[in-house]
Order: structure tokens, then sequence, then C-alpha cells
């Protein structure tokens, strides 16, 4: 009898359908603290696709819970009161750290500078008591974020664990589209001040 030669298993590194377009990263091997393998990636989200569902907020909240921050978009009702819609955009804290430190980096005028120009009111944020029929939840862990003198835009991505595993081997991030949210600037200010305080309790456990 003859003896057969063992077969190797050939995995081939494929974009899957649905995980969203591709755009090109700058990956780099590193060790985090604890001395784990880990990578840092560079990326430019101008590449990838504006989302195609949009989401105007009237008010907005920030909630924690489960170690996730849930930053809740409100549309309030033109007649009678309470909520017409409420969009709930999940973040873990690493997206939290990101977003802010991408705020705090973008270069020119700074989003109290513009308020400023404004001259509009500062805000605070709501506390949201009830949920109304037209809830939804999402999750994003990367933010592009715009600011004019009288309004803030966010657009939300989601790059899964599964496309970021695949990285270092090509190069690329699938990154998919979640939701544009557009508010005013001072409510853009507001918001942006409270996730300040969420990152800094995050960092310090």
């Amino acid at each position: 009898m003859s003896k057969q030669k063992p077969q190797s298993a050939v995995i081939q590194i494929k974009h899957r359908p649905g995980e969203g377009p591709l755009i090109d990263v700058e990956a780099r091997q590193t060790v985090d603290a604890a001395g784990f393998p880990a990578v840092t990636m560079g990326l430019n989200l101008g590449a990838a696709p504006v989302p195609d569902r949009r989401f105007v907020a009237d008010c907005a909240s920030v909630v924690v819970r489960r170690g996730v921050a849930n930053l809740l978009f409100g549309q309030e009702r033109l007649v009678g009161e309470g909520l017409r819609a409420l969009l709930i955009i999940k973040m873990n804290s690493d997206a939290v750290g990101l977003f802010v430190s991408t705020v705090r980096g973008m270069q020119g005028t700074t989003i109290k500078e513009l308020l400023g120009r404004s001259k509009a009111k500062p805000e605070t944020l709501d506390t949201f008591t009830s949920e109304p029929e037209q809830s939804v939840a999402l999750m994003a862990n990367m933010v592009g974020v715009s600011f004019t003198t009288m309004e803030g835009c966010f657009d939300f991505y989601q790059a899964s664990a599964s496309s970021m595993t695949l990285v270092p081997q090509r190069n690329k991030l699938a990154v998919d589209p979640v939701v544009r949210v557009e508010m005013r600037l001072a409510l853009a200010d507001a918001l942006m001040d409270e996730l300040h305080k969420v990152n800094e309790a995050f960092a310090a456990g």
C-alpha cells in the first residue's frame, strides 16, 4: 500500500462581501504595555465613502454602560412633547479615545474657536428618560469629523474584528460606512466635552 503525502491547507486572504470598501492602511507591528504583540494603524477616512444613512440630531446625551459609551442622538417632535426618533451609537473605550484624539488633532480652527466666532450660546446635553418607538442602535469604532461656525458633522464607520485581523497581510482595511449625524455646533461642542470626560474615566480604569 502506497503512502499518501500529507495535505497542506492553503488559506487565501480575500475581501469578504459585505465588509465594506477597502481603504489603504499603514500598519506597523508593535508591542503594547503588557508585552503582547499589537498593530498600530494609520488611515485616511477621507478615502472612505460617505455613509448613505443620515440623521439630524436636535439633542444628545452620553450613557456609559457595561464598559461601552452609548452616544444618544434624538430628534424632537415639532408638535407635542418627547422624541420622534432616537439613534444610539455604541463605541468601545478604544474607539472613544480615537474619536477624542481625532478632534484634538484637527488642524486649523478649533471647535471652541468656531463656537466663539458664531456667538452661539453654549449648550448642555440632555437626560433621556425613555426611548421612542423609532429607536435604533448601531456600532462604530471610527469617526470622521468636520465643523463650521454653525454645524458639526460626524461620519461614523465600523471596521469588524475580522477585517482588522487581515490588515498586516494586505495593508488594507474594510470599513463599513454606518451613519452621518449632523447637529448644531454648540451641541457638537457639548458632546465632545462629555466624551473628553468619558475618555479620561476609561483611561483611569
